[in-house]
């Protein structure tokens, strides 16, 4: 279940320092702070250590036939280690132990950004805000067009 402990906190306050913009300022802008393994939903948290060091967690949302990875962070002193691509892998591997036919890997967005590593699986898909459809990542936006106006 998930829980923000004290060395959590702190991996956190170290992994925000990879952001320019748009920097939080608490890992509870995402996880509840009350009961972040029951609030809004089921939450599970995945950890990974370097011998006894925390390097890298992950929150993953639990629904009814779909998960959603909620927020990961990582030590900057191990970004070689790919280590949201590891949380990634292991909350995909949970969801299908789950018999989920679902998963949201989280924010992302269709530009350049800290989360491109997201990109690399596939299927993948987007939610075009202009057409009102979802289209796999690697295809263009489409263009939306009015219907054709009656002759007058």
């Amino acid at each position: 279940p998930a829980e923000v402990t004290e060395d959590v906190q702190a991996l956190f306050h170290r992994h925000k320092c990879r952001f320019k913009g748009n920097v939080p300022s608490s890992i509870f802008n995402f996880i509840s702070p009350e009961l972040p393994a029951e609030i809004p939903c089921p939450c599970l948290e995945f950890r990974a250590f370097v011998g006894d060091a925390l390097v890298a967690v992950s929150y993953l949302g639990i629904g009814t036939d779909s998960t959603s990875g909620i927020y990961g962070l990582f030590d900057p002193d191990h970004s070689d280690r790919s280590l949201g691509t590891l949380t990634l892998l292991k909350e995909i591997e949970y969801t299908s132990s789950l018999g989920h036919i679902f998963y949201y890997p989280g924010y992302s967005t269709r530009e350049p950004s800290a989360y491109d590593y997201k990109k690399r699986f596939a299927p993948l898909e987007y939610f075009d805000w202009t057409s009102g459809l979802w289209l796999p990542l690697n295809e263009p936006p489409r263009e939306v067009t009015s219907p054709p106006h009656p002759p007058q």
